[in-house]
């Protein structure tokens, strides 16, 4: 009895794991970016609020009429 066992190629299993592979790292670098939209988005409202809170107050400036 022989067995023939046929490669990773031969079998097309190879180009299965490769395609398989290939959208993972497109979905992943899909989510980082995604990530980072958002991470910036929410950084510049905080950063806006921050700021509005913290500036300074003109107090007593006289009116010029």
């Amino acid at each position: 009895m022989t067995s023939s066992t046929q490669t990773l190629t031969q079998s097309g299993l190879l180009a299965v794991l490769l395609e398989r592979q290939r959208y993972r790292a497109i979905q992943l670098a899909r989510r980082r970016a995604h990530r980072k939209r958002v991470h910036a988005a929410l950084e510049d409202i905080f950063t806006g609020a921050r700021r509005a809170l913290t500036a300074p107050k003109l107090v007593g400036r006289p009116r010029h009429t």
